[in-house]
């Protein structure tokens, strides 16, 4: 699903970026690795999210972990300005030309 996101709106400039968070403890390169080959994500950069316990406000990770949607959606612009956080938009085009 993630890559096929990434491939539809590449070029209008998207780029999907994928935080990751482990129960344990900050997720290791190894992790990252294998997390983005089981998910196919070709192009997509998976980032370590340090400290997840403590990162995400009201039990946000655990609502993901639990499967009940993503944790958090941030849309930022090529200038890096933030178009929606939270909002529960999942489609990129909606901020693209």
């Amino acid at each position: 699903m993630a890559q096929g996101i990434q491939d539809a709106f590449r070029e209008q400039g998207f780029q999907l970026i994928n935080p990751m968070s482990n129960d344990e403890a900050e997720p290791t390169h190894d992790e990252l690795v294998e997390w983005a080959s089981y998910f196919g994500l070709e192009d997509i950069p998976v980032l370590a999210i340090p400290d997840a316990e403590n990162a995400y406000p009201d039990g946000e990770a655990m609502r993901y972990r639990r499967g009940l949607g993503p944790a958090t959606v941030v849309h930022l612009a090529p200038d890096m300005r933030l178009s929606s956080s939270d909002e529960g938009i999942l489609d990129p085009g909606v901020f693209l030309d």
